[in-house]
């Protein structure tokens, strides 16, 4: 199906006829590590161009397949993220599975008028993304390609996915208005206008626009996931009480590629939850936003909300150390069904956290753990190890917060290495750092008085793991470098 070069006969153009708005067709290709619950963005996407009369389908191969996968490969869909490589040939493998069945769904769209086909494209389903963005041209040259999601941020991969001749218009950034603004020009024109946070294909050029200013989440319709089948895997749909990050922290990059922190109201988001569990008779939530508690005043309002008009729902979702979340905070937040929150610890040392600008300290931190287990919470954390600047002793404090707050984790949801992110404050400042990047392995660096290096920190991290996994906050599946 891949090599083969004949066409198939399509429905007329839009332009035929002014009556009808353009079909689209949203797909994400296999495979992400996330396969559930269904993707936020496309799901916004999805509700916003319904809004605006186009027709929609949403072809979600990653949930799809992940359904129909055996449990090996589940298993391995889940959990081989970390492992760049080994992820990526398992994704081509079950891509080129199923390929004969996608291009006989992608032949009947195109069969029913189906004209534009948007990807969203992420680092681990970037190959299998173009390989199918090749495949609708080559079934019709008419259809309009474009491209969005994380990966197609300018300094990630954008400016050399442009270079790709199957893609047409690439969206970076929030894409809900840029989107509609393509296919409006294309709807009117029969062809797509450079505009605000896109690439358009300009015959063989790709122009290249300004970022768009970013929007107000509130003002979005509810995410649309009509598509989706939940009967084969876990009931639970995603939220966003929020979009960007208020902390600003050195080695991320969210603050970066989303310039701005905009918080939905508690009642926005109340209404959200009813919508959904009318829609989809769904009252589990997975909360999406970097930090859940970023605006801790709405959440507690949220809280009244939900406890009030008795609203039955369960949900989880990341969260910082916030200030405000003192033990009548979580007592309240535990009434709203909220069952995990996932925190960004980082390090247990303090002078670590400082130079991060985490801005919180253990001691609050090691409070709202404890309260968490009070008020049956469970509380995961992510730890990073070798942040520069690290010494040993900071990594003995790290070590030291984990053994003496085991009984108050649920478990650690990463061991990561710091790494240089673009995007991020610290990439944009290696010197004031000492960060010399390496050649091997790739995204590697060192500080030029040798005292972080690649192999400091792979070290640092094995060693986190033989404290961790023994009081079972870390997964053996997560042991394996190979």
């Amino acid at each position: 199906h891949m090599q083969k070069s004949s066409r198939i006969k399509s429905a007329p153009p839009p332009g035929d006829d002014p009556n009808l708005k353009t079909k689209i067709a949203l797909i994400r290709c296999p495979c992400v590590t996330l396969p559930f619950p269904p993707d936020i963005a496309v799901g916004y996407l999805r509700a916003t161009l319904a809004r605006a009369g186009y027709e929609v389908k949403v072809m979600d191969y990653n949930w799809r397949l992940y359904s129909r996968a055996d449990e090996a490969t589940r298993d391995a869909w889940r959990w081989y993220g970390a492992d760049t490589s080994k992820y990526v040939k398992m994704s081509a493998e079950v891509f080129q599975r199923f390929m004969p069945d996608i291009v006989e769904e992608i032949d009947g769209l195109i069969a029913s008028g189906y004209l534009v086909f948007g990807f969203n494209v992420w680092e681990m389903n970037r190959d299998n993304s173009i390989s199918l963005a090749h495949v609708i041209k080559n079934r019709d040259p008419r259809c309009i390609v474009i491209f969005g999601g994380p990966e197609c941020m300018p300094l990630w991969y954008g400016d050399r996915l442009a270079e790709d001749p199957a893609v047409d218009a690439i969206v970076f950034g929030e894409g809900e208005d840029t989107l509609l603004e393509l296919l409006g020009s294309f709807e009117k024109e029969d062809r797509l206008k450079p505009c605000a946070g896109a690439y358009v294909r300009q015959g063989t050029n790709m122009v290249k626009a300004q970022s768009r200013p970013v929007g107000h989440p509130g003002q979005l319709p509810y995410p649309d996931f009509s598509d989706y089948d939940f009967t084969q895997v876990d009931r639970q749909l995603p939220i966003a009480f929020n979009r960007g990050c208020a902390w600003n922290c050195e080695f991320c990059s969210v603050p970066g590629y989303i310039p701005q922190f905009r918080w939905r109201s508690a009642e926005n988001i109340f209404a959200e939850m009813e919508h959904q569990i009318d829609r989809y008779g769904i009252n589990s939530f997975f909360e999406f936003s970097p930090t859940s508690n970023s605006n801790m005043n709405e959440l507690l309002k949220l809280g009244d909300l939900i406890i009030d008009r008795k609203l039955q729902i369960e949900w989880e979702g990341f969260a910082t150390f916030h200030r405000l979340m003192d033990e009548a905070a979580i007592e309240k937040i535990s009434r709203t069904g909220c069952y995990c929150l996932n925190f960004g610890l980082e390090s247990g040392s303090q002078r670590v956290l400082d130079a991060m600008r985490k801005r919180f300290n253990l001691e609050h931190a090691e409070s709202i753990l404890r309260n968490m287990k009070r008020h049956g919470i469970d509380a995961a954390v992510c730890v990073m190890v070798g942040f520069p600047g690290e010494t040993e002793e900071d990594f003995q404090a790290t070590i030291e917060f984990v053994k003496r707050n085991a009984e108050y984790l649920s478990t650690i949801g990463s061991i990561s290495i710091m790494g240089p992110q673009t995007y991020s404050a610290i990439s944009t400042q290696f010197d004031a750092y000492g960060i010399v990047p390496d050649n091997e392995p790739a995204g590697s660096w060192h500080l030029k008085d040798l005292s972080n290096t690649h192999e400091i920190r792979q070290d640092r991290r094995r060693r986190l793991i033989d404290v961790a996994a023994p009081l079972g906050l870390f997964r053996e599946k997560r042991l394996t470098d190979e």
